[in-house]
């Protein structure tokens, strides 16, 4: 039966198709009783007398169907065939019909000419006969064009639309809800949405600082009032987790007892929960003496468990490494070494060698390991916890000098350790033991495994040496001595001097430059520090420095530096001539500006001429100090002060005139006389023009020129000033006034005690100078 049609509308479908046909007497009864075995769902009733009509309704039922199946088609359905068949007998009956009555002979019009009446009513009725003929014949009989006009006509009965099918209609016309539409109507079917939208419309006012502490109670007096039983569910929700964290950040201690009270039974789990961990954290941080004791009593025998965890390992941490004090961190520490001690914990026990000390130490090393394991296997390398637990492990199995494991430690646990290791240094490196750690790795890699270590840390490299703590592992790289020079500067100088602003205004950024450019030097590194750089083996029992026991003279390194600094020093040069009045302002970075002109290879002219654009600068002092070196001047008003009255400047130049005797020629021809003179109003500037005579090279005109200005043969003053720096008993000026008077004397050769720099001998000045000399 096609689709859409129901059992009443098929049976009017016979009848009236049968009605159409004009069946007759026995006709019509058996189409009233074929119609009539139709039932409702396809069905058909046993007639006791079954009439030929229905016999050959039968018959051409079971052909359509043998055809429908031998020509592979889909076969009808058995009510759509039933209906097909007995609209084709009706057309082969009514055409047969047909046919029978244009074989009648029809009364002729001369015949009826004895009444018109009658002969006109004899007409019309032939007439009608005709019509209706004609339309019959006209009719489309074929199966298709019944069936279509059938189903058009059921279609539009059947398609009068009830209520809820206009309801749905009108629902699909209308637009799409929007995006903030569908969020409300999300929220709205969540559970606690009602109690939820008015947490946060607390939370709104109560994460303000500005609110005031009445209201602050007020607001934290309604939360719980809200919540109340139901602290736990909201705890592990990521909105309602921050109202309950501002409550116990701003409420009073009665309400976070309120919480603590209705969350203590769920501390481990709200640990394990992606939001609900924050507030067990708020717990630790602002609960009572009382309430932290019950957060490590519930921590408690499930440490290494809850350490390896995603989430709940935040929670340890925080305990360990902020509220714990040492019988809590000792506790801890024992549950990594076996479950003997943690069940029964003994004070005596702080670290992992007094434990090693008990009567099994290859269990113990043995816990340790599947631990550490586990843990470097899941990225937990962050936590300190981890890290204090691998130094001790690493310091206990491959002890200082060793070359592989040694005591209880198993060598295929160490190298499996080693390599989970060797790909996340990075996590480690903010840390001093996650540091030391690191160091430890980096010693006993191969070559090729320091090279795969080092690429994984591409683009952290910088980040580390402007660490506190990672800059000592970027040191230990300079030391290592299988990365030869290009190795070096590819791996890892190449991205630190793609930062190279950032290095230099960081403290440890520039000890990581300073160790490139002097290595070792005691200036800037403290034996303790070259003690973590240096390889342990390197230390000497005997009390020697590592410095002096190491198998690479510093000279040695020196040198393998230098080479890999002439690959990129053009880039370090040209910054620092760009920046040069900025760094020389600051005591930090002016030891930098001195190693870089002293040590770093390349052409250093442009930054000579910077300096000693600075040097002529006109000289106006700040302040008189009595002495070389005040140390009293702030950092404001170093940027205030010229270059020579600084404390930073002034320095710098007296360390780096005697080895610079380029910067010595580009100073004399740059300044001015005037320049020269002015200097002597400042006790540092005498002292810089003392220095400045002294360092003066062989073809340099400057030590005439200095003595023909201060002996008065300049004329303008300038013996005055000189006399008068005198009088202020200002020391440079008499060191300077000394060093002039035997220079000029004949046949005199000084080898002075200078304050200013080492000494070294002197040339005599010429005869002009001397007479000069007299008029003092």
């Amino acid at each position: 039966m096609p689709l859409g049609r129901k059992p009443s509308a098929f049976r009017k479908t016979v009848s009236d198709l049968k009605s159409a046909a004009g069946f007759g007497g026995s006709g019509a009864n058996e189409g009233a009783a074929a119609a009539a075995a139709v039932r409702p769902g396809g069905r058909k009733r046993k007639l006791s007398e079954p009439s030929a009509a229905t016999a050959e309704l039968q018959m051409d039922n079971k052909n359509s169907a043998a055809v429908d199946k031998k020509a592979g088609g889909r076969q009808m359905p058995r009510m759509g065939r039933s209906l097909a068949n007995l609209a084709s007998t009706i057309k082969k009956r009514g055409a047969v019909a047909i046919a029978g009555d244009r074989k009648r002979k029809r009364p002729r019009a001369a015949a009826s000419s004895s009444g018109s009446e009658d002969g006109d009513d004899d007409d019309a009725e032939n007439g009608d006969e005709a019509a209706e003929d004609d339309e019959f014949e006209n009719s489309n009989l074929n199966d298709s064009t019944i069936f279509e006009d059938l189903n058009e006509s059921d279609k539009k009965k059947l398609k009068k639309p009830n209520k809820q099918q206009q309801q749905q209609k009108q629902q699909q016309e209308k637009q799409p809800p929007t995006k903030k539409e569908r969020r409300a109507l999300k929220k709205k079917q969540k559970k606690n949405a009602d109690l939820v939208s008015e947490l946060l419309t607390a939370w709104e006012e109560l994460r303000i600082e500005a609110t005031p502490a009445n209201r602050v109670a007020e607001l934290c007096e309604s939360v719980l009032k809200l919540g109340r039983g139901k602290l736990a569910e909201l705890a592990a929700a990521h909105d309602t987790g921050r109202v309950l964290e501002a409550v116990l950040k701003r409420g009073s201690d009665q309400q976070r007892w309120l919480i603590f009270e209705e969350l203590k039974d769920q501390l481990v789990a709200l640990a394990k929960s992606k939001y609900g961990r924050f507030v067990a954290q708020k717990l630790l941080k602002y609960g009572a003496k009382e309430q932290r004791a019950y957060v490590f009593r519930a921590i408690e025998g499930r440490t290494p468990e809850l350490l390896k965890h995603r989430f709940a390992s935040e929670l340890v941490e925080t305990a360990y490494n902020e509220f714990a004090n040492a019988a809590q961190r000792a506790a801890i520490l024992q549950e990594f070494f076996g479950p003997e001690l943690a069940l029964f914990k003994s004070t005596s026990i702080v670290r992992l060698k007094d434990a090693l000390a008990t009567k099994r130490p290859g269990l113990v090393m043995q816990h340790l390991q599947q631990h550490l394991l586990a843990l470097t296997q899941k990225d937990l390398i962050r936590h300190s916890l981890v890290q204090h637990l691998l130094l001790e492990y690493l310091e206990e199995a491959v002890p200082a000098g060793a070359s592989g494991c040694q005591g209880n430690a198993d060598a295929s646990a160490v190298a499996s350790l080693m390599e989970n290791l060797r790909e996340n240094l990075v996590p480690m490196l903010h840390t001093r033991e996650g540091v030391k750690v690191a160091l430890l790795v980096v010693r006993h890699l191969s070559h090729k495994d320091l090279k795969r270590a080092l690429k994984s840390m591409k683009t952290f490299l910088c980040t580390s040496a402007c660490n506190e703590h990672g800059y000592l592992f970027v040191l230990s790289l300079a030391e290592r001595h299988s990365l030869t020079p290009e190795e070096l500067h590819k791996l890892v100088l190449r991205e630190l001097f793609d930062s190279l602003q950032e290095l230099i205004d960081s403290q440890f950024g520039r000890k990581v430059l300073l160790y490139l450019l002097s290595p070792r030097d005691s200036l800037h590194f403290s034996p303790q520090l070259m003690s973590l750089i240096l390889p342990p083996a390197a230390v000497g029992a005997g009390g020697k420095s590592a410095v002096e026991e190491n198998s690479v003279t510093t000279e040695q390194l020196r040198e393998r530096l230098h080479r890999a600094l002439s690959l990129c020093s053009s880039r370090l040069l040209s910054h620092v001539s760009g920046r040069m009045a900025e760094l020389c302002q600051a005591n930090g970075t002016i030891l930098f500006v001195q190693d870089t002109l002293r040590h770093c290879p390349g052409e250093k002219s442009a930054c000579y001429a910077a300096l000693a654009d600075l040097i002529r600068q006109p000289f106006v002092p700040c302040q008189n100090p009595t002495s070389q070196s005040s140390g009293d001047e702030s950092d404001q008003q170093q940027q205030q002060q010229h270059i020579i009255e600084c404390s930073a400047g002034h320095l710098m130049l007296k360390r780096l005139l005697p080895s610079a005797p380029d910067l010595v020629r580009l100073i004399n021809d740059f300044v001015t006389d005037e320049n020269i003179v002015s200097w002597l109003a400042c006790n540092r500037g005498c002292f810089f023009l003392l220095q400045l005579y002294e360092s003066c090279p062989e073809d340099c005109s400057l030590r005439d020129r200095v003595a023909t200005l201060l002996l008065g043969g300049g004329g303008g003053g300038f013996a005055t000033a000189l006399q008068s720096a005198l009088k202020r008993q200002y020391r440079g000026a008499q060191l300077l006034s000394e060093r002039i008077k035997a220079k000029t004397e004949p046949g005199s050769s000084l080898v002075g005690d200078r304050s200013a720099g080492d000494a070294e001998s002197q040339q005599p000045v010429s005869k002009k100078a001397r007479r000069l000399s007299k008029k003092l």
